[in-house]
């Protein structure tokens, strides 16, 4: 690893090793290293260090198994989010209620498709009292957050970070998560974990993310590292998002998207919660979609 860059693999992604932030460590079912195909949710326990939240609560998900949430804030507006920070916290809880999601605690490895996902956001935030809300989602978050954009009209903003909005590279995320799934299932460990983004990525074969586009309700924000480029263990590139949203830039914003290409920053860098508030907090205080 080159000083100054850090790469994140699909390897790293599936809990297998982290060796992003500088160390290498084993991850486990949490799969904390953040890729599209194992999730970029740091936990709300994560965020309670710094911040303690004004209720917590569960929700039944689609097979029954419950999903824990805490609120953090007072405000009178709701912001779901699938990955945040305490540094990212502080840009959000004076005005905005944040719903942080404790989810796939029990691995779902064949019902874990975008309709399955979109159901139990939904069912959070019923039980949040959240009749509308703002969503924020990172890497596998954000694939969620624009399939959740898609298939109801309670968003007032979506906002999502670091995978594309359009061109999403769908058939290499299934061809990795393939993989993982197979190598999961010859050794015996973690294969349910892994194979729930094969069940969730096989769901999203034929996708079109262009044609998708129609379907989104309200105002969208694209957030992507300029140096965002997610490999192989091998080294070999599987996805150049930085890339990818940068050559897409002028037909996103005509799709009515704003887009944000954050110089010298990657995959993991990115998501930073000093990076991401300040982007996030001032773009959902002047877009925020009124009833």
């Amino acid at each position: 690893m080159k000083a100054g860059r850090r790469t994140i693999t699909p390897q790293a992604d599936l809990g297998l090793r982290l060796t992003a932030t500088g160390f290498t460590r084993r991850a486990g079912l949490k799969m904390l290293a953040a890729l599209p195909l194992a999730g970029a949710e740091i936990s709300s326990a994560d965020a309670g260090k710094a911040h303690t939240p004004s209720r917590t609560g569960t929700a039944a998900g689609h097979d029954g198994a419950p999903i824990r949430f805490k609120i953090y804030g007072r405000g009178t507006r709701f912001l779901m989010l699938r990955h945040a920070t305490d540094s990212a916290l502080n840009h959000l809880v004076d005005r905005y209620r944040v719903i942080m999601i404790d989810y796939l605690d029990d691995p779902k490895p064949y019902t874990l498709t975008p309709a399955a996902v979109t159901a139990d956001h939904l069912k959070v935030a019923d039980a949040a009292g959240a009749e509308r809300f703002a969503y924020y989602g990172y890497s596998w978050g954000a694939v969620c957050g624009l399939q959740l954009a898609i298939r109801t009209h309670r968003l007032t903003a979506l906002m999502c970070g670091g995978f594309p909005m359009l061109e999403g590279p769908y058939e290499e995320m299934l061809t990795v998560t393939t993989e993982h799934a197979a190598a999961a299932e010859r050794s015996g460990k973690d294969f349910a974990a892994r194979r729930q983004y094969l069940t969730y990525y096989q769901t999203l074969r034929g996708f079109d993310d262009r044609q998708a586009q129609a379907s989104i309700s309200c105002p969208r924000l694209c957030v992507v590292g300029a140096d965002d480029v997610v490999r192989f263990p091998d080294g070999r590139p599987l996805a150049r998002f930085g890339e990818s949203v940068r050559r897409h830039k002028a037909e996103l914003e005509k799709f009515g998207w704003t887009v944000r290409i954050l110089p010298g920053k990657n995959h993991g860098t990115a998501r930073e919660g000093d990076v991401i508030g300040p982007i996030i907090r001032p773009w959902l205080d002047a877009n925020w979609q009124q009833t």
